[in-house]
């Protein structure tokens, strides 16, 4: 499977150049094919494997911009199993003409993918609580897991042109298949009459009861795939797979979280422009953290759609003020 590798850095100076054309010519050495991407205008990868400038008619600029195809610009190197899309000063122009073009760019938002979370965190708020960046910490981390990158994802590859038939028919079926399970779990019961009872029972240490769901008996400790698989009734989806079954058990066990998250999130974005008194005390509200209160008085929001932004707040600290807040404005 092709694995992507991307060198990048805002400054000048650093090694990308350097970095990148030297791993690629160490990987190539090993026998695996490498495409090196020179996307500087100044070609410096390009000239680095060997390849002259002005060698060559087509660059990285005819397939960013003209659309044409990427292998239509692809360049063999000295080492067999390297080859380099090149690039030239035409490139410097690439960021000018692509400013009204469809789909020129496509931002991940927090709730989307950790990348988000990331970006939006170092860069809107800051360093002064680095622990929110920790997957841990992450606000939407229920929603965020590996098992459901493709959910979350694939779909804008797909509206972006970076999913192909093949993949998005794939994503397709699999989605289908977790659906269908998801309602399975919720649909189906296991009863005390049932010859599957007694054997999970026993291996669970516990009585279930007169009848169970099995999305209920799957946030029970102890109980995982190879439980669930085995009672699953005949209408199951065919070639179900482990991983599929984890992810239609997670979206069972984390629905409530996600839904009452989603619902406490709309609510917060509705009241930005809830105004704070001036003589209003933070220190009054109880609930609040000395570290929160801290960061309330030092930054004096005077709306809550500027609490919202102060570094550090957490999600709780904002619905606990929110409510405060609400209770000021309906006594004014």
């Amino acid at each position: 499977m092709a694995k992507t590798i991307a060198v990048a850095n805002q400054k000048g100076g650093v090694g990308k150049t350097t970095t990148a054309v030297n791993l690629a010519a160490v990987i190539a050495n090993g026998g695996t094919r490498v495409l090196l991407v020179d996307a500087d205008p100044q070609g410096n990868a390009t000239s680095g494997v060997g390849i002259p400038r002005g060698s060559f008619r087509k660059n990285l600029y005819h397939s960013i911009v003209l659309a044409e195809p990427l292998k239509s610009v692809i360049l063999t190197t000295e080492i067999a199993d390297l080859h380099i899309a090149p690039s030239n000063k035409d490139l410097t122009g690439a960021e000018v003409e692509l400013v009204d073009m469809d789909r020129r760019e496509f931002r991940l938002r927090d709730e989307l993918a950790y990348i988000g979370v990331l970006i939006d965190d170092l860069i809107n708020q800051g360093v002064d609580e680095p622990y929110r960046v920790f997957t841990s910490r992450a606000e939407n981390r229920l929603a965020l897991r590996y098992d459901n990158a493709d959910e979350r994802l694939e779909p804008y590859g797909r509206r972006l042109g970076l999913v192909g038939d093949c993949d998005w028919e794939r994503f397709n079926q699999r989605r289908d298949r977790i659906v269908r399970l998801g309602r399975i779990l919720e649909g189906t019961r296991l009863k005390r009459s049932d010859a599957a009872y007694a054997a999970v029972s026993a291996r669970l240490a516990t009585d279930l009861g007169d009848s169970v769901t099995l999305a209920q008996l799957g946030k029970r400790s102890g109980v995982g795939v190879d439980i669930i698989r085995s009672i699953l009734p005949a209408e199951k989806p065919s070639g179900i797979t482990d991983s599929e079954i984890e992810s239609a058990l997670a979206d069972s066990l984390y629905a409530g979280y996600i839904e009452t998250h989603r619902l406490n999130s709309q609510r917060l974005h509705q009241h930005d422009g809830l105004k704070i008194r001036p003589e209003f005390s933070f220190r009054g509200v109880s609930g609040l953290s000395h570290e929160m209160v801290e960061r309330l008085e030092r930054a004096q929001p005077q709306t809550f759609g500027e609490v919202r932004r102060i570094p550090g707040l957490t999600s709780a600290a904002l619905s606990t003020l929110l409510v405060h807040l609400a209770v000021q404005r309906q006594a004014a």
